[in-house]
C-alpha cells in the first residue's frame, strides 16, 4: 500500500504525505511571493539579514546559521544573499 497517498497539487511540487493533516500543514508553506503582506502572515520569522521568511522559528534559526557560520553551514541551507 502506499504510504503517502497524500500528494500536494501545487504545480511543480511533488511532496507527499502519509495524513491529510501533515498535507493542509505543508500547503501553507506555498506562498505568493507577489503579495508581501501575505507572506509575512504565512511566514512570521523572518531574517533581519537577507529578509527571507519562515513558518517555523526554528526554520528561521537554521537559516539565520548561513550568515553567520563556516561555508559548510551555508551551503547546508543554501543562501546566497
Amino acid at each position: 500500500p502506499n504510504r503517502e497517498p497524500f500528494k500536494c497539487d501545487v504545480e511543480l511540487c511533488e511532496k507527499k504525505f502519509s495524513t491529510p493533516h501533515a498535507l493542509k500543514y505543508h500547503k501553507t508553506t506555498h506562498i505568493d511571493e507577489n503579495d508581501p503582506e501575505k507572506a509575512k502572515m504565512k511566514r512570521p520569522y523572518v531574517c533581519e539579514t537577507c529578509g527571507e521568511s519562515y513558518l517555523r522559528p526554528q526554520s528561521l534559526k537554521n537559516h539565520v546559521k548561513t550568515h553567520t557560520e563556516s561555508k559548510e553551514a551555508r551551503q547546508k541551507f543554501k543562501c546566497e544573499k
